[in-house]
């Protein structure tokens, strides 16, 4: 995937959850709301990284967790971390 399908993907998924917690057809304090926030904090600290904007520690926090899970996974090599990885792919 290029860098700027990347940018869409990510810009089209922070659109799509901003919506579904502004909907008001549920009410308010639905536990999806939590689910789309929670989405919303890693789309958002992933499209603040690639841009090379500063994070917020809890951003952080999450693509930190997020890098751990995939090294220990396999997914990504010990030595490399996600950012190398998404900068790779620009």
């Amino acid at each position: 995937m290029s860098r700027e399908d990347f940018d869409h993907y990510l810009e089209d998924q922070i659109r799509l959850v901003t919506e579904k917690i502004a909907d008001t057809r549920h009410a308010p304090g639905d536990p999806n709301d939590d689910v789309s926030r929670g989405k919303l904090l890693v789309y958002s600290a992933l499209q603040k990284s690639v841009s090379k904007q500063k994070l917020s520690n809890q951003e952080l926090g999450v693509l930190g967790a997020v890098n751990d899970v995939l090294q220990m996974l396999g997914l990504i090599d010990r030595k490399t971390t996600l950012l190398e990885v998404m900068s790779k792919s620009s």
